[in-house]
């Protein structure tokens, strides 16, 4: 996993995908970290936990960071959190192999990685503090750090076999919880990950067009931005879809329940490009929830912009991904300010 320090909330998952060179992924699924640390299907997990964003990625990316010097994919990062701590992180119990890599400030702070057959591939700057308790214990005989414990006298362990010592002592670092003990149950059960996916090859839409006609049933997710209370509640939604020409669709939309459902009609405009699709979603009026926690019409006079995107998927047949609200808009100069609001959607058609 790679874990980044997130001080500023940052949410904006499509860039992340990009700046890590994955910029071809689309949405698939909410999932926990219990299954998507290391799921075995080359796909990328998002999850944010302690001020920190967390990304699984199958092992896809995280050998590039495990260097002496920053590189390409690390830079990326860099240039999005510069004054973040960016922590890399991974174990692969059947050859002992672990290693971490710490930048800071856009530094090369420490970086280490080894495993029982080869030994050392990198062993760069000096100890952090997580690793020093681990070495107080250990001792040098015949060149070599061995350790040795009262529970098994007869027992001598090698670095490589020091794996989920050092590994989860480190990520404990930025996580605050280590993960292979209780106290990480609420990360790895309750966090909610977004797990994206590559995308599917399209070229059979080209000659069997998706068609929009309809009627869809959906869900959307509050993202992050809304607070803890409200991230990861769901609103249920209906479509009717009228379809236009080129890939043209009109139509409306209707909340039918959830926490914040707005149950006015809204008009849908949109347009699908083989997989792709993209809409607006207009409400005549927009509702927020005070601090009394009720439902209210949004006073600001520039109307909020609600958009989705995303893919469709052939084998489930329905589309996911993500939508953006800019909200509490307010004219600077020659652009504007703006609160912006994300989450997750998916819908199905109801005939199909």
């Amino acid at each position: 996993m790679i874990i980044i320090q997130n001080p500023n909330n940052f949410s904006d998952e499509n860039l992340l995908l990009k700046r890590l060179g994955h910029s071809d992924y689309v949405y698939k699924e909410n999932t926990v970290l219990d299954e998507c640390i290391f799921p075995g299907d080359e796909s990328i997990s998002i999850g944010y936990f302690n001020n920190n964003i967390i990304i699984c990625d199958d092992c896809q990316v995280i050998d590039n960071l495990m260097t002496e010097k920053i590189g390409e994919i690390e830079s990326q990062l860099v240039s999005l959190f510069p004054t973040s701590e960016i922590l890399s992180v991974a174990c692969i119990s059947t050859t002992n192999y672990h290693g971490y890599s710490l930048t800071k400030n856009g530094k090369k702070i420490r970086t280490k990685s080894l495993n029982a057959d080869n030994g050392f591939y990198a062993d760069f700057g000096e100890l952090i503090e997580e690793e020093k308790p681990i070495y107080t214990i250990s001792e040098t005989v015949d060149g070599k750090r061995i350790w040795k414990y009262q529970a098994l006298p007869n027992e001598v362990f090698y670095e490589d076999q020091m794996m989920e010592d050092f590994t989860f002592g480190v990520a404990k670092r930025l996580l605050g919880v280590r993960i292979d003990t209780e106290e990480s149950d609420l990360l790895m059960e309750e966090v909610v990950f977004k797990k994206y996916i590559k995308s599917i090859n399209n070229s059979s839409y080209l000659a069997n067009p998706i068609s929009m006609h309809g009627q869809w049933t959906g869900q959307f997710v509050y993202g992050p931005e809304y607070g803890d209370e409200m991230h990861g509640e769901k609103v249920q939604f209906r479509l009717f879809i009228n379809e236009c020409s080129s890939g043209q669709f009109n139509g409306t939309s209707v909340d039918m329940e959830g926490y914040g459902a707005n149950m006015d009609t809204a008009i849908i405009n949109g347009f699908v490009n083989d997989d792709f699709i993209s809409f607006t979603k207009e409400y005549p009026d927009y509702l927020i929830i005070d601090e009394n926690k009720q439902t209210i019409k949004d006073p600001s006079t520039i109307k909020p912009r609600l958009n989705y995107e995303g893919h469709y998927n052939l084998h489930s047949k329905s589309f996911s991904g993500q939508w953006e609200l800019w909200a509490n808009e307010e004219l600077s100069g020659e652009g504007s300010i703006v609160d912006i609001y994300t989450g997750t959607w998916e819908m199905t058609k109801d005939d199909q």
